[in-house]
């Protein structure tokens, strides 16, 4: 009995550390965007930047779910 309990207990420490790090990458996300603008040189780039973050994001909801 002790090893299962054991075996559940490690489980949802790797499941706290897998959201801890999910929740990490989204706070790097988030500052991304909040720097995101138009740049009158490059607007091309602002597209770019966006199409990588709805691709982060969209891989972020695909390992949660």
């Amino acid at each position: 009995m002790k090893l299962i309990d054991r075996k559940i207990r490690e489980m949802k420490e790797k499941k706290r550390e897998d959201f801890e790090h999910i929740g990490e990458h989204i706070r790097v996300i988030v500052t991304r965007v909040q720097r995101l603008s138009v740049c009158h040189r490059d607007p091309h780039r602002f597209h770019e930047e966006k199409s990588e973050i709805a691709y982060e994001l969209s891989k972020i909801a695909r390992s949660i779910a």
